[in-house]
């Protein structure tokens, strides 16, 4: 019997744009798992955090849309019991998840989702997502306003003091298990 060093994989934090827009690749190799390309980076984990807008439940199949400014995309279970129903249209989540493709459509099959409590981590990954990208990312509540107005100072400074303002409150349970 062969020993295989396995290496858990990384969770690339990515835009839901950026996601929807790469190329699906299905691995020829067994033992080698699916990806898709963004950017010439073969991403097969992904973290995106975003807003429960649509909630679905059909037998086996649950599924929840998640809208995080940039795009939306589906997460899907095929679990006999849904692994959405802990979760609500409104909900803010961090999702770490496998993405994959069907008949065209891309999707992530979520390995584990957390409720946001503190809305500052979308603040904070808005920064990271304008950091990676090198632009503003637009986006605005259901009201109209915007969540994040156009920086006056550079993101690198902006994400360190969230950070900072994020971290002074973590003894409130930021995220809830």
């Amino acid at each position: 019997m062969i020993l295989m060093d396995i290496k858990r994989q990384t969770a690339y934090i990515i835009g839901i744009r950026d996601l929807q827009s790469g190329n699906y690749v299905k691995s020829e190799k067994e033992l080698e798992p699916n990806y898709i390309i963004v950017k010439d980076i073969k991403i097969n984990i992904v973290n995106v955090m975003g807003i429960a807008v649509q909630k679905a439940e059909e037998g086996a199949n649950s599924s929840l849309m998640l809208d995080d400014g940039t795009g939306t995309i589906y997460l899907r279970s095929f679990e006999k019991d849904s692994f959405f129903q802990e979760f609500n249209v409104g909900d803010s989540l961090l999702v770490i998840g496998k993405p994959r493709e069907f008949n065209g459509e891309k999707y992530i099959v979520p390995e584990m989702v957390k409720i946001i409590k503190n809305q500052k981590w979308l603040e904070l990954r808005k920064l990271q997502l304008q950091k990676i990208h090198g632009m503003p990312i637009a986006s605005s509540n259901h009201d109209n306003t915007p969540l994040l107005s156009t920086p006056l100072v550079s993101p690198a400074i902006q994400t360190t003091t969230l950070s900072q303002e994020i971290e002074s409150e973590i003894d409130d349970e930021v995220i809830e298990e």
